[in-house]
């Protein structure tokens, strides 16, 4: 089926939407050790459930409809769909500006023709290594440190801007020099950095779970490691010291994901992030439209509180709230609910304060009424 863009898309008065991420499946040809979609490329089950090309096409015009100017193709790996040229090509002539998360194996000559007639705005590669030995490890998929340099070639040999970016495993953490080297002789464009977070498995299966611990920083080091990117230290010294008097906080989405950050999964389904797959969080756009969805189910998240006292007298009241990436979408990935709260994530965000001078040894965020002068030492 060819579907065409419309020269122009009629937009509404008042701008509902900026941004949207895509994931056009979670389907992939590589089974990485940490990810949390973990379905094989000719998984007959999730290809019937998919979204088709028309469907697709239908929530990108009505995206660009309610004001969207920026979208991301994701996945599972985005590329594993055969209609995904003309996916890209319908979005670009909407007018939209698409960005692509990849892990570019599957880049093909005519993938990296279409990307240099209609630029994306952005290009995401997903890198697991430094070399075939390391990257096969973390896909445990033959040949996929092969495939990798060689659709990144087809990618640099057109000059077309690249990101270059890895999970913090462990492994590719303690060899983060390896993998800038290898990013500089590929041709990326910026600099290697990678999510400081490593949630776990999305279908919560335990086995799974206590793979993916096993393959992280420890909080110490994963403090350390987040405090090293550009400006961070300075952002988090600024938003905690203007916040240093305890309050208790009952919001359950505080975060913005409900607000700027939306997500299409692959079923069709709108959700509140990308992350965030708790069966009353999602919306069918299939009976439903992205508008109603936006408008009508949406603000019921931002109306939610929660009750549960253990949690509003320790993350409700946290002065380290700021800089804590527990979230409703955290909790899920952890636990399979909204508000558990992940404790890996709050002893990286504690030993970040200590390392900051804003917590002395053994002192909880929610035990204290105001945070310590800083004497950072970082």
């Amino acid at each position: 089926m060819i579907v065409a863009a419309e020269d122009k898309v009629p937009t509404i008065a008042k701008k509902l939407l900026e941004f949207l991420d895509v994931e056009l499946t979670e389907r992939c040809n590589q089974q990485c050790r940490h990810c949390y979609i973990r379905l094989l490329s000719g998984n007959r089950a999730a290809i019937s459930r998919e979204m088709d090309t028309a469907f697709v096409c239908r929530i990108l015009k009505e995206a660009a409809t309610l004001g969207c100017s920026k979208i991301r193709f994701t996945g599972g790996e985005p590329l594993a769909r055969h209609d995904f040229p003309e996916i890209y090509d319908f979005a670009h002539d909407l007018g939209l500006g698409v960005s692509v998360a990849t892990n570019a194996t599957l880049v093909t000559d005519d993938i990296a023709d279409l990307w240099v007639r209609k630029k994306p705005t952005g290009l995401s590669v997903s890198v697991y290594g430094w070399d075939q030995l390391s990257f096969e490890w973390v896909t445990q998929t033959r040949d996929s440190f092969k495939r990798f340099i060689i659709g990144v070639k087809r990618i640099q040999k057109r000059g077309l801007q690249f990101l270059l970016r890895y999970p913090p495993l462990r492994l590719l953490v303690q060899n983060s020099d390896k993998i800038r080297i290898l990013a500089q002789e590929l041709g990326a464009s910026y600099p290697v950095p990678y999510a400081w977070e490593l949630t776990l498995h999305a279908r919560h299966n335990d086995q799974v779970s206590k793979q993916l611990k096993a393959l992280r920083l420890d909080p110490e080091e994963a403090a350390r490691e987040r405090l090293k990117e550009p400006g961070v230290v300075e952002n988090d010294l600024r938003v905690l010291q203007n916040g240093t008097t305890a309050k208790q906080d009952n919001r359950l989405f505080w975060c913005p994901a409900a607000y700027k950050r939306p997500t299409v999964n692959a079923y069709g389904q709108l959700q509140v992030c990308l992350q965030v797959r708790h069966s009353n969080t999602l919306y069918d756009l299939r009976i439903g439209s992205l508008h109603e969805g936006l408008t009508d189910f949406f603000p019921h998240f931002r109306k939610m509180r929660i009750v549960d006292t253990a949690y509003l007298d320790r993350c409700g009241r946290c002065l380290l709230r700021s800089i804590c990436p527990q979230c409703p979408a955290i909790s899920w990935m952890e636990h399979g609910n909204l508000t558990t709260p992940a404790d890996y994530y709050c002893e990286i965000a504690h030993a970040e304060a200590r390392i900051l001078g804003l917590l002395h040894d053994g002192e909880k965020g929610w035990e204290i009424e105001s945070l310590h002068s800083s004497q950072a030492r970082y």
